[in-house]
């Protein structure tokens, strides 16, 4: 049966994001990525109830306006129980895990046959067939030793790991959906890359961008 308008809206509100490793989710952004009239309308719907219709990388889902500039989380701790320890590890997932994916595509993007990048970035889903950045385990407590316990760290990622910011599989761990469509990635990008010109922290794989003129 063909997916409405109304239904996909109304998913993508109860959801929030459209999880591809679910059979009954992934038919959902099967049917709204098939079509561009359909993909327009739910738009539309979402906006009218304060939503946007956010895609990256092949993921798909909703997300509040923007409501803050200041706070590039703004919308992902909505209603999800987020406190600074969680913000914290987010920021640091998503540094690792998305930042490092979208700088290495936009290095590739002269090489990319034509087509290949509106792939990844626009309207079709992106291959899955690609290995997805991952981050060991081992790496994440090291890192956070100093500030937290283990004990502290696994609950935290618990909650990550529930709300399908980040996955977990064989001692490492990878993207959930959320952390691409849930984080406004326009913004954590000016967030942490602000941080590193301010000695924070080092972006992974990269030299630090200029200073804008």
């Amino acid at each position: 049966m063909k997916s409405s308008a109304t239904e996909l809206a109304n998913a993508l509100l109860r959801l929030g994001v459209l999880d591809p490793h679910d059979p009954e989710q992934r038919a959902l952004r099967e049917a709204l990525f098939a079509d561009s009239v359909l993909y327009d309308d739910v738009k539309q719907r979402l906006l009218a109830v304060g939503y946007d219709l956010v895609q990256l990388l092949g993921h798909v889902g909703a997300r509040l306006q923007r409501q803050s500039a200041l706070d590039p989380l703004v919308t992902a701790r909505n209603n999800l129980g987020l406190d600074a320890r969680h913000v914290r590890l987010l920021v640091y997932l998503w540094l690792h895990l998305v930042y490092r994916q979208l700088k290495e595509l936009s290095r590739d993007e002269p090489t990319q046959p034509v087509g290949r990048t509106q792939t990844l970035f626009g309207f079709e889903p992106a291959d899955e067939a690609e290995a997805p950045s991952s981050l060991p385990m081992a790496e994440l407590q090291a890192e956070f030793a100093e500030l937290t316990s283990k004990v502290q760290l696994k609950g935290a990622l618990t909650l990550l790991k529930r709300h399908g910011f980040v996955r977990e599989e064989g001692g490492a761990l990878t993207a959930g959906p959320a952390i691409y469509v849930l984080v406004d990635h326009e913004r954590m990008e000016e967030f942490v890359v602000g941080l590193a010109r301010a000695g924070v922290l080092a972006l992974p794989g990269d030299e630090l961008p200029p200073e804008p003129t």
